[in-house]
This record gives structure tokens, C-alpha cells and sequence, in this order.
């Protein structure tokens, strides 16, 4: 994870709705963008990156 940012704090109770968008794929390696939100508040963000493997070599 890159460029993680928490703006508040989540407390029990709270609904969070996580939205991500897939910002680059090459070959088998990838990186997305998330935002996390409580309501309408933006409550913390981060960048993934991932690598993706074949299911039967699991």
C-alpha cells in the first residue's frame, strides 16, 4: 500500500462503504486506487498494488 491517508476515525456502528477504481494493469502486476467512506465523509484513501496468480496455483 502506497500513499494510505486515515481522515477520522471509524467507531462501531459506522457503515463503510469502500469504493475502488483499477488505475493500471501490465501483464500480471496491477495498482488501484481506494477511497473509504462513512456516509458522504471520506474516511481514509490508499493505493494497492497487487500481482495476480492462476487460481489452480493456489
Amino acid at each position: 500500500m502506497e500513499n494510505v491517508k486515515f481522515k477520522r476515525p471509524v467507531v462501531p456502528g459506522d457503515v463503510v462503504v469502500t469504493k475502488a477504481e483499477l488505475l493500471r494493469v501490465r501483464g500480471v502486476f496491477g495498482v488501484l486506487h481506494a477511497d473509504a467512506y462513512v456516509g458522504e465523509d471520506l474516511v481514509a484513501s490508499a493505493d494497492f498494488k497487487f500481482a495476480l496468480k492462476n487460481g489452480e496455483d493456489l
